[in-house]
């Protein structure tokens, strides 16, 4: 009976901090907030909306950007990393994305045809 119990035990703590570490590295690793691109003072706020993680312009002193557009969507995180797409408005068009939130910073790798761009974004306190 005592080996059972203790088993049990051991069981029910391996499942627990599976679970809560499973949750607290997600957390860690989540893109949501506000998001400084360091073009024009831009501010990219990144949420969850309508269940979909998305980000959008929430300020900025680039008179061509529009308030409130969404210029990241499709965020899921799969296999370590922040994947969706970004959107150009140079180019008018959506590009698959990579971010990578560290610290106070967010990685990004913009994918376009066969070469790729890096930027890193600050975190807005």
């Amino acid at each position: 009976m005592y080996l059972k119990n203790q088993n049990m035990k051991r069981v029910i703590l391996l499942g627990f901090t599976v679970l809560f570490g499973t949750l607290w590295i997600n957390a860690q690793s989540s893109p949501e907030g506000k998001w400084n691109t360091g073009q024009h003072n831009t501010i990219v706020e990144i949420s969850e909306l309508d269940g979909e993680w998305k980000g959008k312009f929430v300020s900025s002193d680039n008179d061509r950007v529009e308030i409130g557009k969404i210029m990241l969507k499709d965020l899921k995180f799969e296999d370590g990393t922040w994947k969706g797409k970004i959107y150009s408005m140079r180019r008018e068009s959506w590009f698959p994305a990579e971010l990578k939130p560290e610290g106070n910073e967010l990685n990004l790798e913009v994918f376009a045809g066969k070469r790729s761009r890096q930027v890193t974004w600050t975190q807005k306190s």
